[in-house]
């Protein structure tokens, strides 16, 4: 009878020790388990975050090269602009310089032409308003010759040639006060071109008149 409650004392303890191995390996399972889904899941985030950087990536590219090719495009354009304004240019300096050397021969009526076709292909010169207008002045046609001075400094204000020569024919047509505020004008912008008017027998008139000779000085002897 003692040796069959021994027996049973045994089995009870082995199945008490298997019981134990069995819950000590679920545990070490579970852990096991648990770390690698942490794992997986850290792998996982982490595979995210490079998709997510890799998509960025492929949208800045697509942006740079967006703006890269709108750079391009413009650039293109602007140096087709510049090809047209410079052959523009040169076919306006070659009518320009056809009108100086009609101008320069007494021809002004040739000069008038020329200048014209060079303003229409470069309408915003303002030196060449002023050549088309003193080429007027010398062919009679001063209110065309005024028109063309008045062009002139609309286009450079700063211009101060053209007020010098905008007051000659504001004088010869009799508008002495608006010829002495151009002359004004061109004093302050240029004051080198005072000795040049001084010298200049155009303006010998404009020695009677006090404001004249108190911006220009003495009449030269």
């Amino acid at each position: 009878m003692a040796e069959t409650s021994t027996g049973r004392n045994q089995n009870i303890r082995r199945l008490i020790v298997v019981q134990i191995i069995v819950a000590i390996l679920a545990i070490a399972v579970t852990f096991i388990a648990g770390h690698q889904i942490s794992t997986l899941m850290q792998e996982r985030e982490d595979l995210s975050r490079q998709v997510a950087e890799q998509k960025s990536n492929i949208k800045n590219l697509k942006a740079a090269r967006a703006i890269a090719e709108a750079e391009r495009t413009k650039a293109e354009a602007e140096r087709a602009e510049m090809a047209q304004q410079l052959t523009r240019s040169r076919f306006a300096a070659d009518h320009a310089r056809r009108g100086i050397n009609h101008y320069q021969r007494g021809e002004f009526a040739a000069a008038i032409v020329e200048y014209n076709k060079a303003i229409r292909i470069t309408p915003d010169n303002a030196e060449i308003y002023d050549w088309l207008a003193f080429s007027e002045y010398r062919n009679g046609n001063y209110t065309e010759a005024l028109h063309h001075e008045e062009a002139a400094v609309q286009l450079d204000p700063s211009y101060a040639r053209g007020y010098y020569n905008m007051a000659i024919v504001l004088w010869r047509i009799g508008r002495k006060d608006d010829a002495m505020s151009a002359l004004r004008r061109m004093s302050q912008l240029s004051p080198r071109m005072v000795a040049e008017v001084r010298v200049d027998e155009q303006f010998a008139p404009f020695w009677a008149i006090p404001e004249f000779r108190r911006i220009f000085g003495p009449p030269p002897n």
